[in-house]
């Protein structure tokens, strides 16, 4: 089994940085790990210096000439969806933004095929996720088939076990296709939505693993006392602490000081969360709506605005409307 990164980056990002210090995690855990690379061309030019240290850590990198031209983000999703289609033998993969938190070899003796965590840990209905990305409007874009948009099999592609099998083979090379047609039909620059569509065309054939494989940060605060692979999706959740320490890496120029540095801290960055990241209830749902964001925006951008409608809140502490709030 091959545990499998897939990276694109330049010197302006962290892409790499993050990639490491998974890497480095699961040597850690793992010490038999064989760790495959795959990166695009592009890339590999940037290996230069500093930077090609992180050769010294994997046992293979395979190379895939790709346009240019395209987004960093685009060429990421088009070496993971076709992925199996470069690397040879069964391997895990996992994204980059990523912690590694315990042995993973176990998941050699996992019967399936082709499995994966469901996002966000949860069916379709109860995913946080649809409204921030539109996914309805995206699957529906996809397909127009009831029974697809019903479906409430949504995978989280950050962590998938894949067989080199034919059958495997086939649904990578449909899962390509379709990404590669609903990027430039519909700007659907996500992986995942053409993923649940090639599993549904495939007759569902993604098992579940364990949610432990796939901890994914804010929904899978359940699972982190158990969490084999702690996932934090790099636009948006990683803590201050990680990003700190991805600095470090940089700064440490990829050296065995940077491997120390993150063998020593990797576990206390990676749960530094602060203390407003454990929300729960209505409070979570709030969260995660299109009004919170307006109003981070508001309170980022137009601040006498944002202080008007604080006002406006507030009137009466303790009646009316700021009453009605806190007792609700």
């Amino acid at each position: 089994m091959k545990f499998l990164y897939v990276c694109t980056s330049s010197n302006t990002d962290f892409f790499l940085e993050q990639t490491f210090v998974s890497i480095v995690t699961l040597k850690l855990n793992t010490p038999n790990a064989f760790v495959s690379l795959l990166i695009d061309k592009a890339t590999k030019k940037t290996l230069v210096n500093d930077r090609k240290k992180i050769k010294d850590i994997v046992d293979e990198i395979t190379v895939i000439d790709l346009d240019e031209s395209l987004s960093a983000q685009i060429r990421s999703r088009l070496l993971k969806t076709s992925m199996r289609h470069h690397i040879q033998d069964d391997f895990l993969f996992i994204d980059s933004d990523t912690i590694i938190l315990s042995n993973l070899e176990e998941i050699n003796q996992n019967p399936n095929d082709l499995a994966g965590v469901l996002d966000c840990h949860t069916l379709l209905h109860n995913n946080p996720q649809i409204q921030i990305h539109s996914h309805i409007k995206k699957m529906k874009n996809l397909c127009s088939d009831r029974a697809f948009l019903n479906n409430e099999l949504y995978f989280n592609s950050g962590v998938l076990l894949v067989r080199d099998s034919n059958e495997n083979h086939s649904f990578f090379k449909m899962w390509h296709e379709l990404y590669k047609k609903h990027q430039k039909q519909n700007n659907i620059i996500q992986d995942q939505p053409t993923l649940a569509l090639t599993n549904f065309k495939s007759g569902n054939v993604i098992k579940e693993l364990d949610g432990t494989w796939n901890c994914q940060l804010n929904y899978g605060t359940h699972l982190f006392r158990s969490a084999k692979i702690l996932h934090f999706f790099a636009s948006v959740n990683i803590p201050m602490a990680m990003q700190n320490m991805y600095k470090k890496v940089r700064q440490l120029a990829f050296s065995q000081s940077a491997v120390s540095f993150i063998e020593r801290y990797y576990e206390t960055a990676a749960f530094d969360f602060g203390s407003t990241a454990l929300v729960k209830g209505a409070e979570y749902k709030v969260l995660n709506t299109a009004l919170y964001r307006f109003l981070i925006y508001t309170y980022s951008s137009h601040k006498k605005l944002y202080n008007f409608f604080e006002k406006i809140a507030s009137l009466g502490r303790g009646h009316g409307f700021y009453y009605k709030t806190k007792k609700g």
